[in-house]
């Protein structure tokens, strides 16, 4: 017998069907059947009536019953009460990218990354709940996070020589939430030809290519030997939080 017998044996219990536990649970039927059987064989107890209408459980099966629920519930609490060295990242690609530079924050080899949109952050956090979240909006709903504030620094860049970009598109993100994308086209707000991608990794191709000029991190304008454009430096602020 094992745990997933015990969740055999409640849902069981709680539909009084073979049936409709099998495709609650998505087995067939025989082996639901099959893992009742086993188990009533090793508590030497009948734990169900066999029924034209279903199941019914017995004196034992009402115990049993107690003892997998309980079982169960425990498993759980203590499951909670662990502290995984795995943990569960939330994160978008560019500040992946920044941590892996710069702060080495997410075990790349270990840790559980959801690896989303700007504009997703808020759904993803509706879904599930992450050890560590990297993201540019400020989360005040959050409880039992500790919280730092960083920034990136960035400019824009492109292959060409200073000067030269103003005939060349503005590359952005596709991501309207994107803070580069929303910076690029309050900088930009007449550029004649504006390129939209789905990726920074894109945008960075596109850039290495001659075919355009965006506002990049810094570093990401060192490894390609990109210049220039002016002598802004934008900071872009995020946030980074990790449960207590």
């Amino acid at each position: 017998m094992n745990l997933n017998d015990l969740s055999i044996f409640i849902n069981i219990y709680e539909t009084g069907s073979l049936n409709q536990s099998a495709k609650a649970l998505g087995y067939a039927q025989s082996n639901i059947s099959a893992r009742l059987q086993a188990i009533e064989r090793e508590m030497g107890v009948q734990l169900f009536s066999r029924k034209y209408t279903g199941v019914v459980p017995t004196v034992n099966g009402r115990e049993f019953y107690r003892f997998a629920t309980a079982t169960l519930t425990n498993l759980k609490a203590l499951q909670a009460n662990m502290h995984p060295t795995k943990k569960s990242v939330l994160i978008s690609e560019l500040l992946l990218d920044w941590d892996i530079h710069y702060k080495k924050r997410v075990d790349i080899g270990n840790d559980d990354i959801d690896i989303c949109k700007s504009s997703d952050i808020f759904t993803r956090l509706r879904e599930k709940e992450f050890d560590k979240i990297f993201c540019y909006q400020a989360l005040t709903n959050l409880t039992n996070y500790r919280v730092q504030s960083n920034k990136i620094v960035a400019s824009y860049l492109s292959l060409e020589e200073p000067g030269s970009q103003e005939e060349l598109p503005l590359i952005v993100s596709k991501d309207k939430s994107c803070p580069f994308r929303k910076k690029s086209l309050i900088d930009y707000p007449s550029s004649k030809q504006i390129i939209e991608l789905d990726s920074f990794k894109n945008i960075m191709n596109l850039v290495e290519q001659g075919s355009g000029f965006a506002l990049l991190p810094e570093w990401m304008g060192q490894t390609k030997n990109f210049k220039r454009f002016n002598d802004q430096i934008i900071g872009i602020p995020f946030y980074f939080y990790e449960k207590l």
